[in-house]
């Protein structure tokens, strides 16, 4: 189940990708009544031009974070983020098409965050990590300092996913085991 939800989520970051990178939002074709756009030369047949290249989101050494996204057509985008982010709120559309806001500094720490393009919430097709909730997807940022949360060079423990047969409930249920460093090297019961 979780793999497939990490597809869809997937999938679902992808189309905004390239939706926003083509600059059309729900939209197929030209609108009524409008021409048809021929196809750049030299590019081949209907090859759209290439977004600039961005990094969003951008954690900078002093806790600040920029935010950007392509949306060349886009009339306003602004960003929502989770309690804690600071200003969240409209972004500056650059001349080469791409929004950009400047939040921070923030606490180190996770947070979630949306881009609100023309109405429409979409998460970061830049960034890979993504959270989920009973109704919306989320992109997701982490920014590191958290002295609880920071992955440090010391000894890891693993975590299984294991699936038994529970005969009180007569289903197949799953629980999670933690084994601390070595254990698996070890002969002890």
């Amino acid at each position: 189940m979780k793999y497939r939800s990490l597809a869809r989520t997937s999938a679902m970051a992808m189309l905004a990708a390239s939706v926003l990178g083509s600059g059309v939002l729900a939209q197929q074709g030209p609108p009524r009544g409008a021409a048809a756009v021929p196809p750049a030369q030299g590019r081949g047949q209907g090859a759209a031009p290439q977004a600039p290249p961005v990094v969003s989101p951008d954690v900078l050494p002093d806790r600040r974070v920029v935010f950007r996204i392509v949306a060349p057509q886009a009339q306003n985008v602004r960003l929502s983020g989770s309690d804690g982010m600071g200003q969240a709120g409209p972004m500056i559309k650059g001349e080469n098409g791409v929004w950009e806001v400047t939040v921070g500094p923030i606490d180190p720490g996770p947070y979630r965050y949306t881009f609100n393009v023309d109405g429409v919430a979409v998460v970061d097709p830049r960034s890979p990590f993504t959270s989920e909730s009973n109704a919306s997807v989320f992109s997701e940022l982490y920014v590191p300092g958290a002295d609880f949360m920071d992955t440090k060079a010391v000894p890891h423990g693993a975590v299984a996913a294991v699936t038994y047969y529970s005969t009180a409930l007569q289903r197949n249920r799953r629980m999670h085991v933690y084994t601390p460093p070595g254990y698996e090297a070890g002969r002890d019961k």
